[in-house]
């Protein structure tokens, strides 16, 4: 490989480091807030969810109301979700650290 293709393939590199890295801050910064929306959906499971579920068994919330939310499985599964990505960051945050790659 010659100096110019060496330079050439580095900058490449370089570009495309500085990329992800910009993807991977606006991705933290969002993740921060999926954070506090997670806790919210966590307080409301655990405590208003039931009561909802049962206003919308007994016809008192609209037909037209969108309400996923009621679905046990989303809120489990969002939160199934939620926990292997947080163990998928830790990991790969152990890594960086162990200066694995």
């Amino acid at each position: 490989m010659t100096a110019i293709d060496r330079i050439i393939e580095m900058e490449r590199l370089l570009d495309d480091a500085e990329a992800s890295l910009a993807r991977l801050d606006k991705a933290l910064d969002e993740f921060k807030i999926t954070r506090e929306d997670v806790d919210a959906l966590t307080k409301y499971y655990n405590s208003d969810w039931k009561s909802d579920l049962e206003a919308d068994d007994r016809g008192l919330l609209p037909k037209n109301l969108k309400r996923g939310v009621l679905s046990q499985d989303a809120i489990f599964d969002l939160l199934v979700h939620y926990r292997e990505t947080c163990d998928r960051l830790i990991f790969e945050a152990e890594k960086l650290r162990a200066g694995e790659k």
